[in-house]
């Protein structure tokens, strides 16, 4: 038996769960379905070919979207949501509660991968 995205997912956003647990389901999230594949890092690898008819234009962003894994560009839309509703209830971190620092470390974690593989667009999308 193996561990599934519905899993994993679900895990993640229990508050039944201890928030350590939940942590290492995100981690989990990150290493089993976001930092997997086809993914490769647009920080690293930035796009500095355009095509000149697009510069400034709308159409240039919908093409930067096809190096994206398909399974992960279906579950994104959830998991943006769920990140940003997580991030927006937890601002900041308390020196005793290590476990829900640990929550909060990797949701960041999660999110700066999300970043990195391309899957926000804008700045203003994380905000």
């Amino acid at each position: 038996r193996f561990l599934t995205w519905e899993e994993t997912f679900l895990s993640l956003r229990s508050d039944i769960l201890p928030d350590a647990i939940r942590a290492k389901y995100c981690d989990l999230t990150t290493s089993l379905f976001v930092d997997v594949g086809n993914n490769y890092s647009v920080l690293d690898h930035p796009n500095i070919c355009f095509v000149y008819d697009y510069v400034g234009s709308k159409d240039e962003e919908k093409s930067q979207g096809d190096f994206v894994v398909k399974e992960l560009v279906a579950i994104f839309p959830v998991l943006r949501d769920w990140i940003s509703e997580f991030l927006e209830q937890n601002n900041y971190m308390v020196a005793s509660d290590i476990g829900h620092n640990m929550l909060i470390e990797q949701v960041l974690r999660l999110l700066y991968h999300l970043v990195k593989f391309g899957y926000y667009m804008d700045h203003e999308d994380v905000q």
